[in-house]
């Protein structure tokens, strides 16, 4: 992509801990069977992490554990980010990296403990950074609320620190080239392309379904929340008020904990309203993010989705009150059989209204024939380009659906991604820098209107075409807007070749000077 300057895959959102162990799946069916694999095994498997994490730590009861794996996994957030972030959805590594944190402080072990959290951390980079700094926030303050409520923890504290320093050590020295070449490899950048109070939650959000689920209403959805991939506090109110029932039950019962856990999910909660708290769509006063907004890192952290970090707390939560309310009570007394059906009970109808649908699809354009046959390999040879018309960007993905299909055998101007603006002070750019040739295209392609072709233009085409290396243009029938498009590329190249079911234009010869 983006020929002559690439893209620095380090610092896409790349999930190369997913992509390469999926390689063979990717070159026998595709990237989007692989991508659909990946959103159920990114939902599952951290349902499954949870459970096993809390079956085997946490609680007692497997049933009471799955209950906790369930919501981990399945939660309003996690079924909305599943539209498009499988970084995001994919946290089967969160309770292993939070389990490890806290057997640092095992005796005698903080070594070999601190090597595991050192590999586990710099797996999570290669799937999500993001993720991995939501987990570090949301069990620093876990362990933080934990050691205030029972400080004789702390007699464990060099132990911990200990290990803390090799699972850092361990995760800089595997790092250390990813991260050199993300901060400063060629096509970095700084910052994000929008800011990041645009993406926002609204307080009345914590009580609304979500659209995605049985309950859920899209017109109600869609006023509370910046979009339908972001849906993250959407919890309904049956389940927040069984949340805050049991964990007032956890807490007068004096469980340490559920009682760190319980703080850290309010705390995240109401950082997740960001900088100006919204109530049913009407911004009202500063928001509590604001605080630590303007710091390193947290200026860079959408404050929405800090409401995820609220996800496996109320699972944990859900987990121990099942577990107690699932326990054996010794003597015999009607009240542990009510309180089992009450707890379990509670939970189960609170799941009910947010239970998910099936996730929406859409149909894509198959790549024409002259791409699937092979009949592009006698126009484009090595070192040269197939541009399509219009070019590849965020709005038209043609350029790469078309190269995917044939496993990246051909290379192609601009893309969709994250790269630097022409001005390095200036946010970077979903995609290449602009040029003159991209921006008329677009145009075109998006009012169907041919643009007249005007004094100057011809060197200004051309002079696109060169630093692209093209070898041919290519323009689908199934391109909206494919006449005016037609009409517009005609006034600089002429006619066209129809070639199988696309129009082709061989510009090798121009592009060369011959």
């Amino acid at each position: 992509m983006d020929v002559p300057f690439g893209v620095n895959m380090a610092a896409q959102t790349n999930v190369l801990g997913l992509g390469l162990p999926m390689t063979p799946v990717t070159l026998l069916f595709g990237p989007r069977v692989s991508f659909v694999a990946l959103v159920m095994l990114g939902l599952a498997g951290t349902a499954y992490a949870w459970y096993h994490v809390l079956s085997r730590y946490v609680v007692s009861s497997r049933a009471a554990a799955f209950v906790g794996g369930a919501f981990c996994g399945f939660a309003p957030g996690m079924i909305s980010e599943s539209r498009g972030h499988l970084h995001i959805i994919s946290q089967f590594l969160t309770p292993f990296i939070a389990l490890y944190v806290v057997r640092l402080t095992e005796p005698g072990r903080w070594r070999r403990h601190g090597i595991i959290l050192g590999v586990l951390m710099a797996y999570q980079v290669l799937i999500s950074e993001e993720i991995l700094f939501f987990t570090g926030l949301g069990v620093g303050l876990f362990i933080v609320m934990y050691v205030l409520l029972r400080p004789s923890v702390l007699a464990g504290f060099r132990q911990f620190a200990a290990g803390a320093a090799v699972a850092l050590g361990v995760a800089a020295v595997i790092l250390a080239i990813p991260l050199y070449k993300q901060f400063a490899g060629a096509q970095h950048y700084r910052g994000l392309p929008f800011p990041p109070s645009l993406i926002y939650v609204d307080l009345a959000s914590y009580s609304a379904f979500p659209s995605n689920s049985l309950a859920g209403d899209v017109t109600t959805a869609a006023r509370l929340a910046h979009t339908s991939a972001e849906e993250t506090s959407f919890f309904g109110w049956p389940m927040v008020l069984v949340v805050l029932v049991l964990a007032g039950w956890l807490w007068l019962r004096k469980v340490t904990v559920a009682r760190a856990t319980a703080i850290t999910g309010l705390t995240f909660a109401v950082l997740s309203l960001g900088y100006h708290i919204m109530i049913n769509g009407r911004s009202t006063v500063p928001g509590p993010f604001r605080i630590i907004g303007e710091l390193p890192l947290f200026d860079l952290v959408v404050s929405a989705r800090l409401a995820l970090v609220v996800v496996p707390t109320v699972g944990v939560l859900l987990a121990i009150a099942a577990d107690r309310a699932l326990a054996r009570a010794p003597g015999s007394t009607r009240w542990p059989a009510v309180r089992r059906y009450l707890v379990v009970g509670a939970i189960a109808l609170a799941a009910v209204p947010i239970l998910p649908l099936p996730l929406p699809t859409t149909r894509v354009p198959v790549p024409p024939t002259f791409i699937t046959a092979g009949h592009w390999r006698q126009y484009v040879p090595a070192g040269r380009t197939l541009v399509t018309v219009p070019t590849t960007s965020s709005f038209f993905l043609d350029g790469m659906r078309w190269a995917s299909a044939t496993n990246l055998e051909f290379a192609i101007p601009r893309g969709y991604f994250l790269g630097p603006n022409s001005n390095p002070s200036s946010p970077p750019l979903y995609g290449a820098v602009p040029t003159w040739t991209s921006i008329v295209l677009d145009q075109v392609a998006l009012t169907g209107s041919a643009r007249p072709k005007q004094d100057g233009d011809d060197a200004l085409f051309l002079h696109d075409l060169k630093m692209w290396h093209a070898a041919i243009l290519v323009l689908s029938d199934q391109q909206a807007n494919a006449p005016a498009l037609l009409t517009t590329v005609e006034q600089f190249l002429g006619p066209p070749q129809l070639v199988d079911d696309v129009w082709v234009w061989d510009v090798r010869r121009l592009v060369d000077g011959r």
